[in-house]
C-alpha cells in the first residue's frame, strides 16, 4: 500500500495560535456565555435575597383570609369503601356521582361496544353498576 504524503503545516491566522484550528474561538464564545449566565444568576440571587420576606407572606395571608367564606362552604364526605366488585356484582351508590365505593377491577375492554357490552353513558348517569 503506497504512503500518504505527510501534509504541510498552515501558517497561523492573525488571532489563532500555531497549530489550533478553529476552536480557539468557540471556547472563547462558551466562556463568555458561562460569564453572562453567572451575572444574570448571581442578580437574581441578590435581588430575591433583598426583597422583604414579610411582603410576600402579607400577599399570601390576604388571599388566605379573602378565601376563608368559599372554604367554609367545602363539604367532606365520608369514605364508602375501595373495594372490587365481582364479575357479574351489582351496586347502587349513595350518590348519583360516586366518589367512593366498590369498583370494577379493570375499565372498559378496548375495541368497539356491542349490544352485549354495559354502556359507560349508562354507568355514568344511574347510580348503578353492574359489572
Amino acid at each position: 500500500m503506497p504512503r500518504s504524503k505527510p501534509r504541510k503545516a498552515r501558517p497561523a491566522r492573525a488571532g489563532q495560535a500555531a497549530g489550533k484550528g478553529r476552536s480557539g474561538g468557540s471556547s472563547n464564545r462558551l466562556a463568555i456565555v458561562a460569564l453572562g449566565f453567572a451575572v444574570v444568576a448571581g442578580g437574581a440571587y441578590f435581588w430575591t435575597a433583598r426583597q422583604p420576606e414579610e411582603a410576600a407572606t402579607d400577599g399570601f395571608v390576604a388571599l388566605v383570609e379573602a378565601g376563608q367564606p368559599a372554604l367554609a362552604r367545602v363539604r367532606t364526605i365520608p369514605s364508602q369503601g375501595n373495594g372490587h366488585l365481582a364479575p357479574g356484582q351489582t351496586k347502587t351508590y349513595a350518590a348519583p356521582f360516586p366518589t367512593s365505593g366498590d369498583h370494577a377491577s379493570q375499565g372498559f375492554a378496548r375495541g368497539f361496544m356491542t349490544p352485549n357490552s354495559p354502556s359507560r353513558d349508562s354507568c355514568m348517569r344511574s347510580s348503578t353498576a353492574t359489572w
